[in-house]
Parts: structure tokens; sequence; C-alpha cells
């Protein structure tokens, strides 16, 4: 979800990220809220978006413990 978030180069929103991922609706949210926590995104008006020092750091695949 972080790649997909930083691949968007835009603030995207949950029901884009549930539709381009196919990750049920509450899953999406409860990540998005985890990578908020740590700090590797932000809320903005328009939807979510990478934070600048998170934008260069190494991709967390999707499925693992710290998949987010």
């Amino acid at each position: 979800m972080l790649e997909y978030l930083r691949n968007a180069g835009r603030p995207v929103g949950v029901r884009e990220i549930v539709e381009k991922t196919g990750i049920p609706y509450n899953t999406v949210r409860g990540r998005l809220q985890e990578l908020k926590r740590k700090g590797l995104i932000r809320r903005s008006s328009g939807g979510w978006i990478v934070e600048a020092s998170a934008s260069c750091a190494p991709s967390i695949k999707e499925g693992a413990n710290t998949s987010l």
C-alpha cells in the first residue's frame, strides 16, 4: 500500500486504494492509520500522501507483518 501511494505521486483516497489493490475497505483504513502512526504518510485535504522522509525509504512488501 505504501508503494501504491508513492507511485501515485498525489493524494489518494481510501476508495481508490480499495479499487486499485483489491484490499478490503476496513483493512485499508487500518493500514493507513498504522502508516500514519509510524510517520510514513499523512492525510491531506485530497487524500493520503507519503511523507517526504518516507519517499526514499525501502518499500514494504504486502503480506508481511509490517506490510502497510
